[in-house]
């Protein structure tokens, strides 16, 4: 599933942290914020969810890019 499938099930004003998984940990967290703050043509929509978790009402997404290459190879 796509992140923009995700945000668009969403409600606007609920909290998401958007963490990549391809990034190193000191720098996973790619967006923190409401879902509203996400616009249609940002990177991050291409984005493709992994997990979801649900920690004191905000939404925690791990998503990854896959790789361009090799359609449906994640990149690591």
């Amino acid at each position: 599933m796509k992140l923009s499938q995700l945000l668009h099930k969403m409600e606007r004003d609920a909290r998401i942290i958007v963490k990549d998984t391809s990034r190193p940990i000191d720098r996973m967290r790619v967006y923190e914020g409401e879902a509203r703050g996400i616009k249609r043509d940002d990177a991050l929509n291409g984005y493709y969810v992994e997990h979801v978790l649900a920690d004191d009402n905000v939404l925690v997404v791990l998503a990854g890019k896959p790789n361009r290459k090799e359609k449906g190879k994640w990149e690591k």
